[in-house]
């Protein structure tokens, strides 16, 4: 930053970005909230007070932390001399953001734009499309999660992706909050017709279309030919280090002759052989061990 300098109501100016110039929109969200120093302290000088960078700093650096736990983000420096976002991440102290890798700058860039959009658009419909880009699974899982919590209830969120990470979230937050989650289905449908968009019930079929869409050739990788159930338990049933005891020494007996066959441990076994926990429990134990 060289300048500081007083921005207008985004009501009023209204400016279209696209993601790849996300370092102007993260300057500009900058002044955003350095200027809001000024207005919630009436300061003619900014203020690094503990009390200003809980207020500040607190609604953005909390969701980072979600996604990147070793991630700190610091404080906006001065604003009047070389105002910036900066960052501390293991020995690394005070970096500039645009030394975060592609995928803390995506999340930072979209969670900022988020705080900074709230405060004036607060009963909206947003439209995110494919946020998790330069991201793995996992961060793309909670990246939903962030963004659900921080959209208020009186607005509404559209989102378009091709992550299994956040499908899988989605349904997660759908089993929870069945009111909180719509899914839409567009692989049928012929946009260049007038064309009416009904809510698409997750069922097996629909997962089919997802993962053949965000996996292709590799779909066949990730679901097995076929299940063997052995006896133990899964991990998230059982804390000790021998969970899934039996799956895990037939997996790496026979994973060289066999490796489309998926071992899954189904109880003790009275349980096996009875097959007791039925095919449901498997294939919740599947999906686990696919998030």
């Amino acid at each position: 930053m060289e300048q500081l300098r007083r921005l207008g109501d985004p009501l009023e100016h209204v400016r279209l970005y696209r993601s790849i110039e996300n370092d102007a929109v993260v300057a500009q969200n900058y002044q955003k909230l350095a200027g809001r120093t000024f207005d919630i302290y009436d300061l003619t000088v900014p203020s690094n007070t503990d009390k200003f960078v809980e207020s500040i700093i607190a609604p953005i650096r909390d969701p980072m932390m979600e996604l990147f736990p070793d991630l700190q983000l610091n404080g906006l420096a001065n604003p009047l001399k070389d105002g910036t976002f900066r960052f501390s991440k293991g020995s690394s102290e005070k970096f500039h953001f645009k030394n975060l890798s592609g995928g803390e700058k995506a999340a930072f860039d979209l969670i900022l734009d988020l705080v900074i959009a709230l405060e004036t658009y607060n009963d909206t419909l947003f439209c995110i499309d494919e946020p998790e880009a330069h991201m793995n699974t996992r961060v793309q899982a909670n990246l939903l999660s962030v963004i659900h919590d921080l959209i208020p209830q009186n607005c509404q969120l559209m989102l378009a992706t091709h992550s299994i990470g956040m499908m899988r979230r989605a349904w997660d937050i759908a089993t929870k909050y069945p009111d909180d989650v719509v899914f839409l289905d567009f692989s049928d449908c012929d946009l260049d017709q007038s064309t009416v968009i009904q809510p698409t019930i997750p069922d097996r079929t629909f997962w089919n279309k997802v993962y053949e869409i965000a996996l292709d050739d590799l779909a066949s990788l990730v679901a097995p030919e076929k299940v063997v159930i052995c006896e133990g338990e899964p991990k998230k049933e059982i804390s000790m280090t021998n969970h899934a005891h039996d799956a895990r020494c037939y997996e790496n007996i026979f994973k060289g002759k066999y490796p489309k066959v998926q071992f899954v441990p189904g109880g003790n076994a009275a349980d096996v052989a009875g097959n007791r926990r039925g095919v449901a429990y498997v294939l919740s134990v599947l999906a686990e061990e696919l998030r």
